[in-house]
């Protein structure tokens, strides 16, 4: 499926690299996560508190008529906060993915998304001095895969340059690996699980149109 998936992103990008018309997009802004689950059950107390993220992310398209088809690579931490510990599930994640917008109206679009997820993490734990109860825990890294949906808002500024403010609603399944001692003095087991969780952010981002066709308008 990876194999597949990697596939069609690179097809994708190399018919972007050689479109008569590109797009390049960046966007910033802000966003959450939901308490991500491992397999049934929520891996954090349901207190665990959101925390607000930066958002950021860089996307190339090309418009065909009323419809955008583009490469999208983005960075959000996917983490919660109890009273005493901070949780990094992924610092950040990192997916890369395929998308496609419907220009709805003249300024509004919708679209949707499909890619590969990296979470990026540590691994480890860390203390204040002297305390038992760690004030930031990393998890394991992993890969998997994201898909979801967006809408938007674009504005023109001129020939060049747009404006947007966009909203990105998205899932995330990430499988990572560990390794474990069932007793003391026995032999080291290794393993698998997956974490799974939504996240979100609204983003505000400048477009530049780096090529344009004489025979086509925007």
């Amino acid at each position: 499926m990876k194999k597949i998936l990697l596939g069609i992103i690179a097809v994708g990008a190399f018919h972007i690299s050689h479109a008569q018309k590109l797009v390049l997009a960046v966007h910033g802004g802000v966003g959450g996560n939901s308490i991500p689950q491992n397999k049934d059950s929520a891996v954090l107390p349901s207190g665990a508190a959101t925390m607000y993220n930066y958002s950021v992310s860089i996307n190339a398209f090309t418009n065909v008529r009323r419809w955008q088809f583009g490469l999208g690579v983005d960075m959000q931490p996917i983490s919660r906060k109890s009273s005493t510990t901070t949780f990094y599930f992924a610092n950040p994640a990192s997916p890369i993915y395929l998308f496609a917008n419907r220009m709805l109206t003249e300024h509004f679009y919708a679209g949707a998304s499909f890619g590969l997820m990296v979470a990026n993490s540590a691994d480890n734990s860390k203390y204040e001095k002297n305390s038992l109860v760690p004030v930031e825990v990393n998890y394991a890294p992993g890969t998997g895969y994201t898909g979801g949906l967006r809408v938007g808002y674009n504005i023109t500024l001129g020939e060049k340059f747009d404006a947007c403010i966009q909203l990105d609603g998205r899932y995330g399944s990430t499988k990572y690996s560990y390794t474990y001692t069932a007793k003391a003095g026995g032999n080291p087991i290794s393993a698998s699980n997956r974490y799974s969780y939504y996240y979100y952010g609204i983003t505000v981002g400048l477009r530049l149109k780096m090529f344009t066709d004489p025979f086509r308008q925007w």
